[in-house]
């Protein structure tokens, strides 16, 4: 069947604009599903930019291990650097001038209270004693007569027989003979004591650290013979600023590290602080008491403390095993609504296995402690 030529054209016209409706219909589809992906790409963009500390990382995590962060208390510290001194320290030296006669210690000898350290020739002493006592026995003979005197004198000024002249007379006498009794008696003590001083001994258990003296050598008042230390336990004196000193009270537990010991930390307690500060320095001094078990703190050695405050301080606290380093910064994992967020995080002191996190981190987070959980490439 043969059409006509008109009718042949409408065809074509309505079949090439059939065509043209399909082509720019797929065309806006394209266009709409493009600006509806850069919608969406835009949006991610933004929330990835709009804070540098935090990041949301799209993954699936097979396996974790989540911790509460909470605020912890923690004792505030005041460190410094002290010297260790004996506890107790004295040079000993004698109070008389003599000869040496015999030496009872050497340096490194433990001695107690009351123990013999040296003698000094005493037979000067002994004899200037026995003079002593002879002259107290005559003293107290002479008083003895002076009181019979005045009680005769007494009875014969009552009968008129003496004047008061010579009743006035025996009655100085027998002034005069306690008087001399008296010093009789305070020669003899201070011979007796001069006999002692003879024997130096020890005045408190300790060690002896130095000797300077021999045998036969003569001594005087103030000469240093021996140096005797007690290290039983040792003192350290630190100074504190006056920003620190409010902190520290008696009895405050101090951490001490000695350098030429490396790996021995000793514990002790403040025994005094300061209550007036240095002119020169404005600074206030803090004694501290250690135990020193084996006596291997030595007086001299240089200590580094840590002294406990007063207040604790609330901090949070994290192991270390959930931090991170990515592109030189230090970050922490938190889970946040089924999501990963990754943290950047201020790091403070170490303590033990865990660190105090200064900055990026709240209390109420869920830190994300798995190792499995890494920083996307």
């Amino acid at each position: 069947m043969r059409r006509d030529p008109l009718q042949k054209n409408s065809l074509n016209f309505a079949w090439c604009t059939k065509s043209s409706l399909l082509h720019i219909t797929g065309i806006a589809c394209l266009l709409l599903a493009g600006l509806t992906l850069c919608g969406c790409s835009g949006g991610d963009s933004a929330e990835s930019s709009g804070s540098s500390n935090t990041s949301t990382i799209q993954q699936s995590i097979p396996d974790y291990a989540t911790h509460l962060v909470t605020l912890q208390p923690l004792a505030d510290e005041v460190r410094a650097i002290g010297t260790v001194q004996a506890y107790q320290e004295v040079e000993i030296s004698p109070e008389i001038s003599g000869k040496v006669k015999a030496m009872h210690v050497c340096v490194g000898d433990q001695v107690k209270q009351g123990d013999l350290l040296v003698e000094i020739d005493d037979e000067a002493r002994q004899i200037a004693l026995r003079q002593k006592k002879a002259l107290l026995k005559k003293a107290e003979a002479t008083r003895k007569k002076s009181l019979k005197d005045a009680q005769k004198g007494g009875s014969l000024f009552k009968q008129g027989v003496i004047s008061d002249s010579e009743s006035d007379d025996i009655e100085l006498g027998k002034q005069i003979a306690d008087a001399d009794l008296d010093l009789a008696r305070a020669d003899v003590m201070k011979a007796e004591k001069e006999l002692r001083d003879t024997k130096i001994v020890a005045p408190f258990d300790g060690t002896v650290a130095l000797e300077d003296i021999e045998i036969g050598k003569m001594v005087t008042p103030g000469q240093n013979l021996l140096t005797l230390v007690d290290i039983s336990q040792v003192k350290i004196v630190v100074t504190v600023s006056e920003l620190d000193i409010t902190k520290l009270s008696v009895g405050s537990h101090v951490e001490i590290i000695i350098d030429s010991l490396p790996g021995k930390p000793f514990t002790g307690k403040v025994a005094t602080v300061g209550l007036k500060a240095d002119d020169a320095t404005r600074t206030y001094p803090v004694e501290i008491i250690v135990t020193n078990e084996g006596e291997i703190l030595l007086p001299g050695m240089i200590s580094r403390v840590t002294i406990a405050t007063k207040e604790p301080k609330e901090v949070i606290m994290i192991p270390k095993t959930a931090v991170a380093s990515k592109k030189g910064q230090m970050v922490t994992y938190v889970m946040n609504q089924g999501k990963v967020e990754q943290r950047r995080v201020f790091l403070g002191k170490e303590r033990d296995e865990q660190v105090i996190v200064e900055k990026g981190l709240m209390a109420g987070d869920m830190l994300i402690v798995s190792d499995v959980v890494a920083p996307p490439q």
